[in-house]
């Protein structure tokens, strides 16, 4: 979903402002440092990593330029977007990651020209793009998961009020009505145990109907919510792009695999169980779990 061109305009005069602001505060910082570091060896490497941390500023700068530019279009409320900016920022950070770095090779070899030595040089140069693309690649996750958090956002606003969760009042149980089906009735009546074990049964029989997968416990939740990098779970709480959404995708999928263990061990025992708050807040991970499958994806 291209921008118009009023907004491309806007964008590319936003990051060009954004970045003479940088550039500004990056030369000042730059001039105390050197007025006030003696030893080249650690100046060198002082100014490698201020320029490294200039270059991550930038691409951030691209990036909010972008989101404003797409906000202003009216086309943020759609996760086709996310592709579209991380494209181009993305784009950007490769720019100007082997610019900087062509431009360190560079100041390198003419050093060596001068003092007639280059021992240790290959090596710091190594290590300097390897820190770099490090931060980079930080930089450019952080950018996509707060992009993420505000393309949700923003489809949120954009549904129509009567499809928006409503606001529980305060006396209101906040239960998903799927537990609160099950597990009520026994609740208010005293019977904890079998509330908060009706509650573990829902949320897997939930899982078995969102994925399709007809298998139990701990083997049904890995093949629901299992993935790597290399290939997209059955069930996906976000778009499993980064590492970050794998580690939030396999956070959950533990939770639904705590939720087995609890059941196996509740419908193993008659422990006499007649704590009310903790039985209120089993029955609360369980109507979360819910929520989160109601807006889970399926992959097909």
């Amino acid at each position: 979903m291209p921008l118009s061109e009023t907004a491309q305009k806007y964008a590319q005069a936003s990051f060009a402002t954004k970045v003479q602001e940088l550039s500004r505060k990056h030369d000042f910082d730059l001039a105390s440092l050197k007025a006030t570091m003696v030893n080249q060896t650690s100046l060198q490497k002082h100014v490698a990593s201020m320029k490294a941390n200039f270059l991550t500023q930038q691409v951030r700068a691209k990036a909010d330029a972008l989101q404003a530019a797409f906000e202003k279009d009216g086309k943020l409320a759609d996760l086709g977007v996310l592709d579209e900016i991380m494209g181009e920022v993305e784009g950007h950070a490769q720019i100007i990651t082997r610019s900087f770095i062509g431009s360190q090779q560079g100041e390198a070899a003419l050093h060596a020209q001068r003092t007639g030595s280059d021992v240790g040089v290959s090596g710091q140069l190594g290590e300097l793009a390897r820190s770099t693309d490090r931060l980079m690649h930080q930089t450019l996750a952080e950018i996509r998961q707060a992009l993420q958090a505000r393309i949700y956002e923003k489809e949120l606003e954009s549904q129509p009020a009567n499809r928006r969760m409503p606001k529980p009042s305060p006396q209101a149980n906040e239960w998903h009505p799927e537990i609160e089906k099950v597990s009520r009735d026994l609740f208010h009546d005293g019977h904890y145990r079998e509330a908060v074990l009706n509650s573990y049964i829902r949320v897997i029989e939930a899982v078995k109907q969102k994925s399709g997968i007809q298998d139990d416990g701990d083997s049904l939740m890995g093949h629901a919510f299992g993935c790597d990098l290399t290939r997209l779970p059955k069930v996906r709480f976000n778009p499993c792009q980064t590492q970050a959404d794998i580690d939030e995708q396999k956070g959950i999928m533990f939770l639904f695999k705590g939720v087995v263990g609890m059941r196996n061990f509740k419908a193993h025992t008659v422990k006499l169980f007649d704590d009310e708050q903790r039985a209120r807040e089993y029955l609360s991970l369980s109507s979360l779990l819910i929520r989160l499958l109601d807006l889970a994806t399926v992959t097909p």
